[in-house]
């Protein structure tokens, strides 16, 4: 339960109005959560560690030479995550 709240008091939200406020907000983060953004691929290039989430997107096509920032992607056999 501590991990939660730790995590929970630590979580910043960001609102940029230009690229270049967005850039530098990402440039300060210790750690980046994104979906498949330009926020995500900024991050990459600033060498923050990271996480990107992908949808219908195969995560290797989009960052497999990444270093930084992972990806997870949802398992599509599972039926939780298709369209109806």
């Amino acid at each position: 339960m501590n991990y939660l709240s730790y995590i929970k008091n630590n979580i910043t939200l960001i609102s940029a109005k230009n690229l270049k406020q967005l850039t530098t907000l990402v440039s300060l983060a210790d750690y980046v959560i994104s979906v498949d953004t330009a926020v995500a691929h900024f991050a990459e290039g600033l060498n923050k560690h990271g996480l990107i989430l992908y949808t219908n997107i195969p995560a290797y096509a989009r960052s497999k030479y990444y270093l930084y920032m992972k990806s997870v992607e949802p398992d599509w056999e599972d039926s939780r995550f298709l369209c109806k």
